[in-house]
């Protein structure tokens, strides 16, 4: 799980759904690509089961 201090929920990376960096228009994917802000889904979901 990502340690946030930002207010903002957590986004997460739509193609490989680990969490993104930046924000708030372009975010960073760990995996080496960048996501628009409009291509995320942010509507509430429930909280991921820990791995």
């Amino acid at each position: 799980m990502a340690t946030t201090t930002s207010a903002r929920p957590t986004a997460w990376c739509p193609s490989h759904g680990t969490p993104l960096e930046g924000g708030p228009i372009l975010f960073r994917c760990p995996e080496g690509h960048r996501v628009q802000a409009a291509d995320i889904d942010r509507e509430y979901q429930p909280r991921r089961a820990e791995q």
